[in-house]
């Protein structure tokens, strides 16, 4: 497995890969937002991953500094950005091992790294559209501690009930939520793109069907556990 995914340069060095700084990778990156069709048929072609991860971890960063206010050293600042790098990229590197064994199940033909850089950028927009939401919430509240962190604008029914009371039910009524619906859009719209063998339908479907048993399986934990 690692021999596999170092020759399709998912872990290579920044600066090895010609695209990963290119214009071409920044152009992916705002193209995501704006044209993710025609980006993700560029990714199937040149799947750079590096500026997108990096992306996202810098509005990951951004928002740590924003609403936790840590240490203001250098070594503060370093620690908090390795704080947030380090879960980034291993859940990218996570669902995207769960998402090519899928894949490849179903016989479609891919590569790790044209699926570790769909994930990537789909990352990158997620986290970007709730930093921004947070962001702004924070700029219309009077009180920063009446946010909700997990659910900035109220996209999902979470809301509605306690967590202390209804643990299981309010993490199954968090996870129906807006902002995650069009993430597991883009995700199957990327895969259909780079996956051949698979229709867009089928790609889709994928995401919601591993999306789901993934809020099952957690569903059920919490269930035990309260």
């Amino acid at each position: 497995m690692v021999a596999e995914l170092k020759e399709q340069g998912v872990f290579e060095a920044p600066g090895t890969r010609r695209d990963d700084t290119s214009p071409g990778s920044l152009r992916k990156l705002s193209g995501i937002l704006f044209q993710p069709t025609a980006t993700f048929q560029e990714i199937n072609k040149q799947p750079a991953w590096l500026l997108a991860l990096l992306a996202a971890t810098l509005v990951r960063f951004a928002e740590t500094l924003l609403f936790f206010h840590p240490l203001k050293s250098p070594l503060g600042f370093l620690l908090t950005f390795v704080i947030s790098a380090i879960p980034s990229f291993f859940v990218v590197l996570t669902c995207s091992g769960v998402f090519i064994l899928a894949l490849y199940l179903c016989g479609a033909e891919t590569s790790f790294g044209r699926v570790f850089a769909v994930l990537a950028h789909t990352f990158f927009v997620y986290s970007l559209a709730i930093g921004v939401l947070r962001g702004l919430m924070l700029c219309v509240s009077a009180d920063a501690a009446s946010i909700d962190f997990q659910n900035p604008i109220a996209s999902n029914l979470g809301f509605l009930l306690d967590a202390h009371e209804h643990l299981a039910l309010q993490y199954l009524a968090s996870s129906v939520d807006l902002i995650v619906f069009y993430h597991l859009y883009l995700i199957g719209l990327g895969l259909s793109m780079v996956a051949g063998k698979m229709s867009r339908r089928s790609a889709m479907a994928l995401a919601v069907g591993i999306w789901a048993l993934y809020v099952g399986v957690t569903f059920a934990i919490k269930a035990m556990v309260a």
